[in-house]
């Protein structure tokens, strides 16, 4: 099979999406297997190829070489600062100590979960879901701390009650 509009497929790695063209046409009796690689890291990367060939009258030599790395050094979709860096690099082996707070203040963006900080519970800052344009300006990360050590309740459909907006 081969990939294109043109052809037998299109992939669209955005969303994940193979579609068949009419070219292709997939029966009952059709089997399809998709092999794909996922990462969830996110850095610089760099790819380098190199090819030479030689040739004579006895003698025919093809030399190619390839290489791909990531850039640890340089993550793509993730800006460290100084302290959060310390942070990580003092927890060694404890991985269950690698968690740096995820709070960004971006102001009102229109179809983005966001938050609002409140204090009335007596804590320093508590963040709850608002669709609010004047008050819903922080977009939060959340970590995996183990059963019991957080108190982080996930739901779906979110349901805030009327007096907080």
């Amino acid at each position: 099979m081969e990939r294109g509009q043109d052809y037998d497929y299109v992939i669209d790695y955005n969303t994940a999406e193979i579609k068949f063209t009419p070219k292709r046409i997939i029966t009952k009796d059709k089997r399809i297997t998709a092999e794909f690689q996922y990462s969830d890291r996110n850095y610089a990367r760099s790819l380098y190829e190199v090819g030479n060939e030689y040739k004579n009258d006895k003698l025919k030599i093809r030399l190619h070489v390839f290489s791909e790395q990531d850039n640890k050094k340089k993550p793509l979709l993730q800006e460290l600062k100084p302290a959060e860096k310390k942070l990580l690099a003092s927890v060694g082996d404890s991985l269950q100590n690698a968690v740096v707070p995820s709070i960004d203040t971006v102001g009102y963006l229109p179809n983005t979960i966001l938050y609002k900080a409140i204090d009335t519970l007596g804590f320093q800052r508590v963040f709850v879901f608002s669709t609010n344009a004047d008050s819903a300006k922080y977009r939060l990360g959340f970590s995996n701390v183990g059963q019991g050590n957080g108190n982080y309740v996930q739901g779906f459909p979110i349901k805030v009650p009327a007096k907080i907006t």
